[in-house]
């Protein structure tokens, strides 16, 4: 397995660049016209600026905090100490159950029902993408990525 991009953030940052394009382009068009007098185009050089402005703003958020790690998947293997689980709200009246697998001495919140199965001892690889957290310790976020012993059991076969 390997490292890949959050694909929600990849679409994001597409339409992101897509419209700032439109928006430039529309813009120079705009300032061109303007520059060589041929008729009053400012209102297509306003409007696209506000427009890269906006999109700029909005990308930006997105992309907040500004560091590949936390855009990326990224597999984390080895050997399962302890599991546990935590019920979380959900926000909307309801709650959440989250499971929390250490490997290797760090914890790694998985939000797979399939990590219930794990125990302590199996040889595990999880996908995290890490967290931020404004007044706490950065996490990491997993989803399921493979049994590894199983692999293992399968291939001496």
């Amino acid at each position: 397995m390997h490292a890949m991009w959050d694909p929600a953030y990849l679409i994001v940052m597409v339409i992101a660049a897509v419209i700032i394009g439109i928006a430039a382009i529309t813009a120079t068009v705009s300032l061109i016209r303007v520059l060589t007098g041929h008729s009053y185009a400012g209102g297509g050089l306003i409007g696209g600026a506000l427009v890269i402005l906006v999109a700029g703003i909005i990308a930006g958020v997105v992309a907040f905090p500004f560091s590949g790690q936390y855009h990326r998947y990224v597999p984390k293997t080895g050997v399962v100490t302890a599991t546990g689980s935590r019920l979380l709200a959900d926000g909307h009246g309801g709650s959440t159950q989250k499971f929390v697998v250490t490997i290797n001495g760090q914890d790694y919140g998985c939000n797979d029902t399939r990590c219930a199965t794990v125990k302590p001892g199996d040889d595990v690889t999880l996908m995290c993408e890490r967290t931020w957290q404004w007044s706490g310790t950065a996490g990491y976020d997993c989803n399921w990525g493979r049994m590894n012993n199983v692999i293992a059991l399968a291939a001496k076969r």
